[in-house]
C-alpha cells in the first residue's frame, strides 16, 4: 500500500533533536517525539506499536540502556527496533549498550543520510515488531 508510512519514535529529552529528527524523517515515516520515557511507555500500554524507535542514550533518568532492558522484559519483539543515539563515539555507546540489544548505533551530529538508511532498515526488517505482544 503506497500511502503507508512506517512509525518510528524518537526519544530525547532534548526537544532541538527530537525536532530535528522529526524533520529529517517525516518526510518518508510517521514520526512520533517522546521527550520522556513515561509518555513513551505509557503509548505502548496502550497499543500504540513503532517500526523503528530511535533512543537517545544519555537523558535525564534513565539510559538507553536502561530503556532497552525495560522494553525487552514488557515489550520483547519491540526491543529489537531499537537505534541507540549519542555524541559519545561509537565505542563508548557500545559500553553503555546490553550484549544483547541491538547494536544499531548513530552518532551525534547526524550523518543524515546513514540516519535515514539506518532507520528504514530497520523498519523494513522487524516486519513483525509493530504488531502487540502476545498475551
Amino acid at each position: 500500500m503506497a500511502d503507508y508510512k512506517r512509525r518510528i519514535a524518537v526519544i530525547d529529552d532534548e526537544a532541538s533533536i527530537g525536532e530535528l529528527l522529526e524533520r529529517i524523517l517525516e518526510r518518508d515515516f510517521d514520526v512520533s517525539v517522546y521527550q520522556d520515557v513515561e509518555s513513551f511507555f505509557l503509548d505502548l500500554d496502550e497499543g500504540r506499536r513503532f517500526d523503528a524507535i530511535l533512543c537517545d542514550l544519555y537523558m535525564e533518568g534513565e539510559t538507553g540502556g536502561e530503556i532497552y532492558e525495560d522494553m525487552a522484559r514488557r515489550w520483547p519483539r519491540l526491543s529489537r527496533a531499537m537505534i541507540f543515539m549519542s555524541g559519545a563515539t561509537t565505542a563508548e555507546i557500545e559500553d553503555m549498550i546490553p550484549r544483547q540489544a541491538p547494536h544499531n548505533i548513530i552518532e551525534k551530529p547526524f550523518d543524515i543520510q546513514r540516519l535515514r538508511e539506518m532507520v528504514r532498515h530497520v523498519a523494513e526488517s522487524s516486519s513483525d515488531v509493530g504488531r502487540p505482544e502476545a498475551e
